[in-house]
């Protein structure tokens, strides 16, 4: 089963019981999934493929439908490398009337041996990330 230490939204390590806190199943999925959205491509200097991250952060304070098919795009390219343990079945994008931030919706089913529990529904996941556009995340 695989496990990592557990972040907070905040990116912060969670310490539980005077020790780090780890995560593993649709929770450490959920972790990677917001890791890879909010971190600029190509931003981690031990990512030498620089491949790991999302253009989210190119996206600026633009409405409409331009805007969404955009961050669907930059979202779907962010979470390629998990094909292997997720199938995206969508991925929905909210923008703020004021257009400074976005709510990614990534709806997921889980495949392989991830360590989660599938249901009868195959384990199907929903992800929420909150994210400012035009600045930092």
């Amino acid at each position: 089963m695989s496990w990592d230490l557990a972040i907070s939204d905040a990116g912060d390590f969670i310490f539980s019981a005077h020790d780090l806190a780890g995560v593993s199943g649709t929770d450490l999925l959920n972790q990677r999934i917001t890791t890879r959205l909010k971190l600029h491509r190509g931003e981690w200097t031990y990512d030498d493929s620089e491949t790991l991250g999302s253009q989210l952060y190119r996206l600026t304070a633009e409405h409409g439908p331009h805007a969404q098919t955009t961050a669907i795009a930059y979202a779907r390219d962010a979470l390629r490398d998990m094909q292997n343990e997720i199938r995206l079945d969508t991925v929905d994008v909210q923008l703020s009337d004021t257009g400074d931030h976005v709510i990614l919706i990534v709806h997921y089913t889980v495949l392989g041996d991830t360590g989660a529990q599938p249901t009868d529904d195959q384990s199907n996941q929903d992800v929420e990330i909150a994210l400012t556009l035009g600045g930092t995340v």
